[in-house]
């Protein structure tokens, strides 16, 4: 049996309740869903996943303290020298 005739067989098959947990319009919505999603996969775009490393995050921490520490020293030479208005 093909993969196709195993989906469509899925996608025919007449869900029944599951008392008292699921309801069989609840299973059938949850089937539709998960089909629906896999046939989405064959349009994905194939793009490669890129990892977050331990350098990036580094990096990251690097350059956002560093520009903390610049709008912290733009806000305290403001109020320091009476400046209402640091941002503009």
């Amino acid at each position: 049996m093909g993969s196709r005739t195993v989906w469509a067989r899925l996608a025919a098959a007449q869900p029944r309740d599951f008392a008292p947990l699921l309801t069989a319009e609840e299973i059938g919505r949850w089937r539709d869903q998960t089909l629906d999603w896999f046939e989405k996969l064959k349009e994905e775009p194939k793009i490669e996943p890129v990892h977050i490393t331990d350098a990036d995050v580094q990096d990251f921490i690097d350059r956002a303290v560093g520009m903390i520490d610049r709008y912290f020293a733009v806000w305290q030479a403001a109020v320091w020298h009476g400046d209402n208005n640091p941002g503009g």
